[in-house]
């Protein structure tokens, strides 16, 4: 072979290896689905968002779960859902009355993009409460994602 030949087939070669490279994206969402949720108080037929003081919430049958404790002023807060059973359960507390709540969904694997990967997606299909000191549990949004959209209203 030629000189020239060989020098075009570096060229070539060199260009090829340049141009496959991708820089490497890093992932700027979330990957953790949330179940949002916030309290109400019905005043004259209609629902307004209340404050509850000294909330507690530990997860059912979960060592280490304490996800709130003695919180003041708490309007809306998140509650992480299991990725390995369709059922989670929770014990909440208010002040000194206690409640529990556990909510019955399906899972589904949601691809984000290539750089953030798989999160998963829930679906509630139900919710069962006590009601010591919450009155109704109403699902406004069933679908749990990465979002901030609020899934549950729990009326007191």
């Amino acid at each position: 072979m030629d000189f020239r030949r060989v020098c075009f087939l570096y060229i070539t070669g060199f260009c090829l290896l340049f141009f496959s490279c991708e820089s490497e994206k890093i992932c700027e969402q979330s990957t953790v689905s949330k179940l949002n949720a916030g309290f109400y108080l019905v005043q004259d037929s209609i629902p307004e968002a209340a404050s509850v003081d000294s909330f507690t919430v530990y997860g059912i049958g979960r060592a280490d779960s304490l996800i709130y404790d003695q919180a003041n002023s708490v309007s809306s807060f998140v509650l992480p859902l299991s990725h390995s059973v369709d059922t989670t359960g929770f014990v909440l507390t208010l002040g000194t009355e206690t409640d529990t709540i556990t909510f019955l969904y399906s899972r589904e694997l949601h691809l984000l993009s290539m750089e953030c990967g798989f999160a998963t997606y829930y679906y509630i299909e139900s919710v069962d409460n006590t009601s010591n000191v919450i009155d109704s549990v109403r699902v406004v949004n069933e679908k749990v994602t990465t979002g901030d959209d609020e899934n549950i209203q729990i009326y007191l």
